[in-house]
């Protein structure tokens, strides 16, 4: 399994005519080649449509990194997508889930693995691709 540090499929960056960029685009309501950066109006919006899309509670693979070399996996329950408009946006959505052993989680959807057979997995999928490059490109522009 990937560990959350690295992409689990490496994407051109905004590839015009990628099928992800395509949905990602439906989602946020914007046209052109590029797509919005991830900050919090736009967050918002995202979290709307998955909050509206995805069957909840869902089953999920969160990979807690230890130290650098290693992470551990827990399997999560999903319970809800956190409102962006009150934590710090780095991190992109939060969503709070309940692991194996009961103890409630808040921790970055983007850190998440959904089952590719769960009706889930697409649109966590295109998530994970907008908020994946949006943060590579955040951090070679210096913020």
């Amino acid at each position: 399994m990937p560990s959350s540090q690295e992409p689990r499929t490496q994407y051109p960056a905004n590839a015009p005519g990628s099928a992800h960029d395509d949905h990602v685009r439906a989602v946020l309501g914007v046209r052109g080649d590029s797509l919005p950066p991830v900050e919090r109006a736009w967050l918002q919006k995202y979290r709307d449509h998955l909050a509206g899309a995805l069957f909840m509670p869902f089953c999920a693979f969160y990979h807690e990194a230890v130290n650098p070399l290693e992470d551990i996996s827990h399997v999560v329950s999903v319970l809800e997508i956190l409102d962006p408009s009150e934590h710090s946006s780095s991190d992109g959505l939060l969503c709070r889930a309940i692991d194996e052993g009961g103890k409630v989680l808040e921790v970055p959807l983007m850190e998440l693995e959904v089952d590719p057979q769960s009706p889930n997995f697409a649109l966590i999928e295109d998530y994970w691709y907008w908020a994946w490059n949006g943060r590579r490109a955040g951090k070679a522009a210096g913020w």
